[in-house]
């Protein structure tokens, strides 16, 4: 090999072998809260934190909250959704996601409470009555309240997947003899 060819295959090896070694070395992006589940205690202690500086940090509160529903914490949950539904009145999300970590505390008579405030302040928002027809779904069986929330759900939300699944199971409740 000549020593031009040499110099340019060495070249191009040590490039590679230096692009390689970057992309195995850089650190790993952090995304959204649901794609650092790698070090679980790490991503608690940076939300709390976050939290702890700003009490009033709705999406932080909304995070955290998050992972303590993810992480069956559901009190704490509890806590903290309520926190940010009184620091955001007007976060629909706050709501129902509180009414969700109650039910989760064993507490579905408190949860469908804060479900229909939720649906009540907040009619626009498909999820309260999506989370309304699931809590009489499972939790507190209700046919006729299920079926009633369902709609109201598909009324809101007519084209996404879960429309889909609600249909189906709009369809199953129906076709099931009554007892």
């Amino acid at each position: 090999m000549n020593p031009t060819r040499l110099g340019l295959f060495l070249a191009v090896a040590i490039m590679v072998t230096y692009a390689v070694y970057t992309l195995v070395q850089a650190p790993k992006k952090r995304g959204h809260i649901h794609e650092l589940d790698d070090q679980p205690q790490g991503v608690l202690f940076q939300l709390e934190e976050k939290v702890k500086a700003n009490p009033d940090d709705v999406h932080a509160l909304i995070e955290l909250g998050h992972y303590y529903l993810q992480h069956q914490m559901f009190d704490k949950a509890v806590e903290v959704f309520a926190h940010a539904s009184h620091v955001d009145e007007n976060h629909a999300e706050a709501y129902v996601d509180w009414a969700i970590a109650l039910d989760k505390t064993g507490k579905p008579r408190e949860a469908e409470k804060m479900f229909l405030k939720a649906t009540e302040k907040f009619p626009g928002y498909s999820d309260g009555w999506l989370q309304l027809g699931l809590l009489y779904n499972s939790t507190l069986p209700d046919r006729e309240k299920t079926i009633y929330y369902f709609e109201q759900f598909l009324e809101r939300d007519t084209t996404s997947a879960m429309a889909a699944r609600v249909r189906e199971e709009l369809e199953k409740i129906r076709n099931k003899p009554l007892n």
